[in-house]
């Protein structure tokens, strides 16, 4: 109650028309108190009544100095950072002790920083997390000037935790592409394991949005789905507020760590990320209800998951290079990096060691062998038998969706092994 208040009160006690119980009641007082109060009043008159701290200098105030210089190096390196963000930075970098409130008193008095007025927003209730690490990740790109005049505006694909909030995956790449989510997941892959989901916006690169192409699935859903991991896909930017919130926060404190380590370009950045999620994750990321960590093992061998995160697409043979029953006018998959041709080397010519030419095996389904001249013929060592099972082009088909009829592969497997036979190609 305000002091004015009060001396209406307490001359109501002097005037003997209030007892000192109920005024002790409508001050929020004991009557104790409301005892001194009257005493004071009597002796000092309505001066009594104010204070004897007003006016008087905190025993445990910062010196104006200190002050001061604590907004001097504010102005210098930190006048664009929050007050929160440069309370850290004064506490890590230069030492200053002092609460976060105050120094946001001080930049608000000084004019380097005002308090954002909240709008009368939808009320968005947030989804329960899930209970353990691994469970659901949130994923997302974001596009921003991360490098300010610096350097090129990019792009940051963010893989987040939704139990704890932590920055599983941080990598910044020149434009949001399938290739750009395929190597970030190919790096989660390696480091965590498998999670049980991911979520994500309903983007061109995890769903096909054209009515007349209903059920088709994206080159990055198929990675998923290969992988045994649930592709999830938000409605809308709130169903996935955390990897959104975590872009803001982001966009704020990444962009001011970038600027004060002097880092222009993406290869400087990526390198950089490491350290900053272990900071970022100190200080937001929070325990799960759950303990276990619901990461599954990666099933597949590094040859065979190279393949499963690559584009995958299917080319038509009109030439082969090589005559191999069943592969003219056939149609088989190419993964992203990959040649679209076969994949056999063009034998280089050598002399047979007798002089003369190696007659290929009788076979009425072949076209006949009619040379110019005398053929040289290549003879290759022959490989081991776990070799040709193994071969990173029969896996590929054997595991593809979009692999050829068992009558093709066995085309090529018959081929494969005529070679390892040393039955050469000739050439003229």
């Amino acid at each position: 109650m305000r002091e004015v208040d009060r001396l209406e009160v307490i001359r109501e006690v002097v005037g003997k028309r209030l007892v000192q119980r109920e005024a002790g009641e409508r001050l929020r007082l004991s009557v104790r108190q409301v005892k001194r109060l009257v005493r004071r009043y009597r002796e000092l008159g309505a001066k009594g009544l104010i204070s004897g701290h007003r006016g008087r200098k905190a025993s445990n105030a910062i010196a104006p100095e200190v002050r001061a210089e604590i907004l001097a190096v504010v102005r210098e390196r930190y006048e664009d950072f929050s007050p929160t963000l440069a309370w850290e930075k004064l506490w890590e970098v230069h030492g200053y002790r002092v609460s976060v409130e105050t120094l946001r008193k001080w930049m608000a008095e000084a004019g380097l920083w005002r308090s954002k007025k909240r709008r009368g927003m939808r009320v968005h209730h947030s989804r329960p997390r899930r209970q353990a690490v691994g469970e659901l990740v949130q994923i997302d790109g974001s596009p921003h000037r991360w490098f300010e005049e610096r350097g090129p505006s990019c792009t940051l694909i963010v893989f987040i935790d939704d139990a704890t909030s932590r920055l599983m995956a941080l990598r910044f790449v020149e434009a949001e592409t399938t290739q750009a989510y395929m190597r970030t997941l190919r790096g989660y892959l390696d480091q965590y394991g498998r999670p049980v989901a991911i979520y994500s916006d309903k983007h061109s690169i995890f769903r096909v949005n054209q009515q007349d192409r209903e059920g088709e699935r994206t080159q990055f859903t198929r990675a998923l789905q290969t992988l045994d991991i649930q592709p999830i896909h938000a409605n809308t930017p709130q169903a996935k507020g955390r990897v959104e919130r975590a872009n803001e926060t982001l966009q704020d404190r990444l962009v001011k760590e970038l600027r004060l380590c002097g880092i222009h370009s993406i290869d400087q950045a990526n390198a950089f990320v490491p350290k900053y999620m272990a900071d970022h994750n100190r200080r937001f990321a929070r325990p799960p209800h759950n303990p276990h960590d619901a990461h599954r093992p990666v099933l597949h061998d590094p040859d065979s998951l190279d393949l499963i995160v690559s584009c995958h697409s299917t080319r038509k043979l009109s030439r082969p290079r090589h005559r191999v029953r069943g592969l003219r006018r056939s149609r088989h998959p190419v993964m992203s990096g990959q040649d679209p041709r076969l994949p056999h080397p063009r034998p280089r010519p050598n002399s047979h060691p007798g002089g003369r030419r190696e007659e290929p095996p009788p076979n009425r389904r072949h076209r006949p062998w009619a040379p110019t001249q005398t053929p040289q013929v290549q003879t290759l060592p022959r490989p081991p038998l776990e070799l040709l099972e193994t071969h990173p082009l029969l896996s590929c088909l054997a595991s593809s969706p979009l692999a050829p009829r068992p009558s093709e592969r066995k085309g090529w497997v018959r081929w494969f092994r005529r070679r390892s036979q040393g039955r050469g190609t000739a050439t003229e």
